[in-house]
């Protein structure tokens, strides 16, 4: 596996991650050493990719999209003197 495809494969495990991952996890699936997912994270980071560090493992930022909530209310006056 070339870095390239490594670092498209944790993007991908990034992306499809419900919570943190933790460099050990990483580095055990992709087979290289913690380190070098440090490196390949930074290497990632400086390309845009906005990855998040936490004391329980990376995460790919995903900012929260708000609901727009709109309703439409139907009213009669009344024309009354």
């Amino acid at each position: 596996m070339t870095q390239e495809e490594r670092r498209d494969k944790l993007l991908a495990l990034l992306r499809a991650a419900a919570g943190p991952l933790t460099g050990s996890h990483l580095s055990g699936v992709l087979g290289v050493t913690r380190q070098i997912i440090v490196g390949d994270v930074a290497v990632l980071r400086a390309r845009g990719e906005q990855i998040v560090a936490t004391p329980q493992g990376y995460l790919l930022y995903k900012p929260q999209v708000k609901a727009v909530h709109r309703s439409t209310v139907a009213v009669r006056h009344r024309t009354d003197k």
